[in-house]
């Protein structure tokens, strides 16, 4: 290779790397005992420890055979829209007799990832009563 000492040729290729969203969902109850016709508020805290956003997050909730949702009483108590996201419209799936078995819930925005903390989190509360 005659004539081509000291010669070299570098190449750079870009890469874009996404860092993914990591969810994580709590759902509790308020405390019991819980009698035919008493109230239960469940809350479900959602939290992205992940590096990346979360885009339209969807939520899903089969209910117990035993309450009657509430089907009004969604609402954000925490992080809406603090956290970059938006309480969507529910919809529900019902049983032969009218009674709502699953509710889904579509949040709208993204929720920002771990390092955007506190802002990476938010809360729903919801009611069903006791059968």
């Amino acid at each position: 290779n005659e004539g081509n000492e000291g010669i070299s040729h570098t190449d750079f290729i870009n890469f874009l790397v996404y860092a993914p969203p990591s969810l994580t969902v709590v759902k509790s109850a308020s405390p019991g005992p819980h009698n035919p016709g008493s109230t239960i508020t469940y809350t479900i805290n959602v939290t992205n420890t992940g590096a990346g956003i979360a885009d339209n997050v969807v939520l899903n909730d089969t209910l117990s055979l035993f309450t009657d949702l509430n089907t009004g009483s969604f609402s954000c108590t925490t992080g809406c829209p603090g956290s970059g996201v938006t309480l969507g419209t529910p919809t529900f799936t019902t049983d032969g007799s009218g009674d709502v078995t699953v509710w889904n819930l579509i949040m709208g925005g993204t929720l920002n990832g771990n390092g955007s903390a506190p802002n990476n989190n938010f809360i729903i509360q919801y009611t069903a009563d006791v059968e």
